[in-house]
């Protein structure tokens, strides 16, 4: 049973007749519609389109949902289970670096890729573009079939068409050539050299568009031996990179930025914190690490390289003259640089992005000057 006091004083609410300054209030919280025809809404029109839009949904969601069948395997596959993922050891062909990684398959279809930490170059680092390389598998645009003439064609009736203009090609001893990118697998590699076995003139063209065929060539003229080595980063305590985005792009950046990061390590025992100059015409991730960036055109990469190579070569007793130029380098920069890499001789480091045969030489030359090769940069 309510209090009396308490039902007193809501009986005079009840017959109190509501003020000026309610009836103000009221009017503003809840307009009358506009005579204009305007779809100007009040706070009750509102709520009544919010009543309206959520009776619709409603409606709308007690249709029958399509049918979807779920088929069973008609022959169980060996170690394969329903729901449970399996992951596979492989290699990223996202670029031509080849990281090891490990991929994660349900039901038979990929749906992640990881880095292999087992992997001696990549130690289980992978980049966005190996992270992305799964999304390329059930993109929409891409091909559902071979094309033959620019039409679409079956598989049966390319491989005729292939098999036979092959035939031809032997027959009269023509030239067969197959193109790819730079092939990481020894398995695939060996199945193109025995098809090209077969012909009188066959022949494998290798394209990539960042090529290092420039580092390849140098290193079989000063070397011997036609490989692209393997840059040691964490070995090196002076870094000098010439338009070289080693960790971005260039040669094998997921294992350039472990090497990187390692030889930056204030946490490491001892502590370590490796001194970085770069030189480029255009802003790069490595640049943005770089504790020295210096923007030079194209034109000025070799007058850099042989700059420093001339530096250097004086404080060895070498003899070494520069014939390329001055570069748009402040000398005193060049000086310091080339006093940090005597200073660091054997645990030093330069490299260059440049496609230019000559520069690459320059720096192979630079390297040894400084006793970098067998340390830093190694051909085994």
């Amino acid at each position: 049973m309510a209090h009396e006091p308490t039902r007193r004083y809501w009986r005079s609410l009840e017959e109190r007749e509501p003020g000026p300054a309610f009836l103000e209030a009221a009017a503003d919280e809840f307009p009358p519609a506009p005579e204009d025809g305007s779809t100007r809404y009040g706070r009750r029109g509102f709520l009544q389109a919010a009543g309206f839009t959520l009776a619709g949904a409603l409606s709308a969601g007690c249709q029958r949902a399509p049918v979807r069948h779920a088929l069973p395997f008609g022959e169980q596959p060996e170690e394969v289970t329903p729901g449970r993922a399996l992951w596979y050891a492989s290699t990223c062909g996202a670029c031509e670096a080849g990281c090891g990684v490990l991929v994660k398959a349900r039901d038979g279809r990929p749906v992640k890729i990881e880095g292999n930490p087992d992997h001696p170059l990549s130690r289980g680092g992978l980049c966005a573009a190996g992270q992305a390389a799964v999304l390329g598998l059930y993109d929409g645009h891409r091909f559902t079939g071979p094309l033959r003439g620019g039409a679409a064609a079956t598989w049966d009736e390319v491989d005729a068409d292939v098999l036979a203009r092959l035939a031809e090609t032997r027959a009269s001893g023509g030239a067969v050539r197959v193109l790819s990118q730079t092939i990481t697998s020894p398995a695939l590699q060996a199945a193109i050299d025995r098809f090209l076995s077969g012909f009188a003139d066959g022949r494998h063209v290798v394209y990539d568009a960042l090529s290092a065929s420039a580092v390849l060539d140098a290193h079989a003229r000063t070397h011997g031996r036609r490989v692209l080595p393997r840059y040691a980063f964490e070995r090196a305590s002076v870094i000098v990179g010439v338009d070289a985005d080693f960790l971005g792009t260039w040669c094998s950046p997921v294992e350039h930025t472990r090497g990187y990061r390692d030889a930056r390590s204030l946490e490491g025992d001892p502590p370590r914190c490796s001194y970085h100059a770069q030189f480029e015409g255009r802003l790069s991730i490595t640049g943005t690490k770089a504790d020295l960036r210096v923007r030079i055109l194209p034109e000025d990469e070799p007058r850099v390289i042989e700059q420093l190579a001339a530096r250097v070569a004086g404080m060895g007793g070498a003899a070494f003259e520069a014939r390329g130029g001055t570069p748009d380098v402040d000398p005193a920069v060049l000086d310091d640089l080339a006093r940090r890499l005597w200073a660091a001789r054997g645990a030093s480091l330069v490299i260059a992005g440049t496609p230019d045969l000559a520069t690459q030489v320059l720096v192979n030359f630079l390297n040894h000057l400084l006793g970098n090769s067998g340390a830093t940069v190694d051909v085994d």
